[in-house]
């Protein structure tokens, strides 16, 4: 298992610093180890008092780290003063730190300042030369640039600006703007990348500079080239945020997951029995392990993904009908169902995905799909529905309710077909 190593201050409320760090860490897939930088009162609203550790305490936390379980990355966050600062950066030089990612925390999300005027300097001469990316916001790109940052221009000048100086890869991060949470990445080759991103209206903010800064160092620790491991952390921290995303994801999956884990099952197990069953899952699972757009295995997953698609043209639709019927079953708007299903059935780039996706959002009232964020890159979708009302977490038990009516009724309907067939038969 890979390591990932945080150095930063302590958030006794548990969203940002390191308990943000090692929770973040962990959810992406790697040990996460500390070293405290010095101790906070804070939470969502301020930071009441921080209380530093010596530089000699430090110097241990982190002899005691690379001396047992050496780390494959660092995160680097909250280090308010000068001292701490060289005592960081003549740790990792012994060390020959690799994938050291700097989140130069100067002010907290709620506004409060966390640095040392003089450990601005520090920072800059001492730590950014040995860091593969920083991560300043917007606010923090100002004090580094000596540029006002209003526009998407002048964060590309920022950006250049501290990446020459510096000599480091910058990732200036948007999500401090007023309209959009574009992220721009300037290599220190001077290769430059816009990170899409949507604003999400989520009151919850706190941490999440260092929640991004975390994920960005588990990737790089994993092995992914410093583009590849932004664009996941980015699409980590929009689920994060997203919690209505999440619940309109769950309903989605419910919806698509019906037809292939349980009308298509059921429809070929009628036609052939289970071995006929058994190669319909054979498809479905390659489609799910290669189909989408992979370069190593492009044609495979094409040709996965069309056999996919031919294998549940028939299933997807009787799924549909089905879950109209399941809808009038447990109290969801059947009309509303068969609207939406006509209307939107479509809507999909796949051919069958929207069928099922359509009459859920019409028998519940709202409206799925639409634009989403994938390893950080935005994509433009088709919605699906009507937004009647926002999704909430009920939703989900709604949609499992109908899943469960429409199995029902797909088992009963399959049934009475495998009866009128064998029984005239003699079978």
């Amino acid at each position: 298992m890979k390591t990932a190593l945080s150095i930063a201050g302590s958030d006794c409320s548990g969203g940002a610093g390191i308990q943000a760090d090692l929770k973040t860490m962990t959810l992406n897939g790697v040990f996460a180890m500390s070293a405290i930088t010095a101790l906070t009162a804070q939470n969502t609203t301020g930071v009441s008092g921080i209380l530093e550790v010596s530089p000699a305490f430090l110097a241990q936390q982190i002899d005691a780290v690379f001396t047992d379980i050496r780390p494959d990355a660092v995160k680097i966050g909250m280090v308010s003063s000068a001292p701490l600062i060289a005592t960081i950066a003549e740790r990792l030089r012994f060390y020959q730190a690799r994938h050291i990612v700097v989140d130069p925390v100067m002010v907290a999300t709620s506004g409060s300042r966390l640095m040392e005027t003089d450990a601005v300097r520090s920072l800059r001469e001492q730590l950014f030369p040995l860091a593969e990316v920083i991560t300043p916001n917007r606010q923090e790109a100002e004090v580094l640039s000596g540029r006002p940052i209003h526009s998407r221009e002048e964060m590309l000048a920022a950006a250049r600006t501290i990446a020459f100086d510096c000599d480091c890869s910058v990732l200036l991060k948007g999500g401090h703007s007023d309209t959009d949470a574009d992220d721009l990445l300037v290599e220190a080759d001077g290769t430059e990348t816009w990170f899409a991103g949507r604003r999400i209206a989520n009151p919850n903010t706190h941490g999440t500079g260092c929640t991004l800064s975390s994920a960005i160092a588990a990737n790089l620790a994993k092995g992914y080239s410093l583009p590849q491991a932004i664009a996941r952390a980015k699409g980590y921290i929009t689920a994060a945020l997203s919690a209505g995303g999440v619940t309109k994801a769950a309903v989605e999956t419910v919806a698509e997951n019906f037809a292939d884990g349980v009308a298509a099952p059921m429809f070929y197990m009628l036609l052939g029995g289970a071995p006929l069953a058994l190669c319909y899952k054979a498809v479905n699972t390659m489609d799910s392990m290669v189909g989408y757009k992979n370069e190593r295995y492009l044609y495979f997953g094409r040709a996965a993904a069309k056999l996919d698609d031919a294998a549940n043209y028939l299933p997807a639709r009787m799924a549909a009908l089905l879950l109209a019927g399941a809808a009038a079953l447990t109290g969801q708007n059947a009309r509303g169902a068969l609207r939406i299903g006509r209307r939107d059935r479509r809507s999909h780039a796949s051919p069958n995905s929207a069928q099922t996706e359509a009459v859920m959002a019409g028998a519940l009232g709202v409206q799925l799909a639409g634009p989403a964020s994938y390893f950080g890159k935005l994509y433009e979708k088709p919605t699906i529905g009507d937004a009647l009302r926002p999704v909430e977490p009920g939703d989900i038990l709604r949609a499992n309710r109908m899943l469960y009516a429409a199995g029902t009724l797909c088992m009963a309907l399959l049934a009475c077909a495998r009866a009128a067939v064998c029984l005239p038969l003699g079978l």
